[in-house]
């Protein structure tokens, strides 16, 4: 992502519209440069949109809180998510199906012709994932990810 030219932009007024978590530093900030793993994605009354880390996007919207808060909550579901993969909970039911009970929710994952489906509560993946792995995770952001996390966190 190129860099912007924030000398000839303006330093205020901008607006945190979104944080989103790459999953590793692949990511640059476009006001400083800096490697990041949590974009922050900003936009300002003027139509322009800007994509930066964490300190930046403080800087900017004169809002530091938010940011840091936005990207804790980033965070922390990444650090749920990596436990919930590898928790001793997870057990083989009757069908030999690997299920778990988490956060209320029964998440169980299963075999089929090409690869793995899961139910996330009721609702079963259309997809076919490759591994039992991302069978887990895609149940896991289904529930805990976007219009569904706001309902059960």
């Amino acid at each position: 992502m190129a860099e912007l030219d924030f000398s000839k932009l303006p330093n205020r007024g901008w607006q945190l519209v979104d944080v989103v978590d790459l999953d590793d530093l692949i990511g640059a900030c476009q006001r400083c440069g800096t490697e990041i793993r949590y974009e922050h994605h900003c936009c300002h009354p003027m139509g322009l949109e800007a994509v930066v880390g964490c300190i930046c996007c403080g800087d900017i919207t004169q809002d530091y809180e938010r940011a840091r808060s936005l990207e804790r909550e980033l965070k922390n579901l990444a650090l749920r998510r990596a436990k919930y993969r590898v928790s001793p909970r997870w057990y083989h039911s009757a069908g030999g199906n690997l299920t778990i009970s988490y956060r209320g929710y029964r998440i169980t994952v299963f075999a089929c012709q090409a690869g793995f489906k899961a139910y996330a509560g009721e609702v079963c993946s259309k997809k076919i994932y490759p591994s039992i792995d991302a069978a887990k995770v895609a149940a896991f952001n289904f529930l805990f990810k976007g219009r569904n996390a706001k309902a059960v966190a």
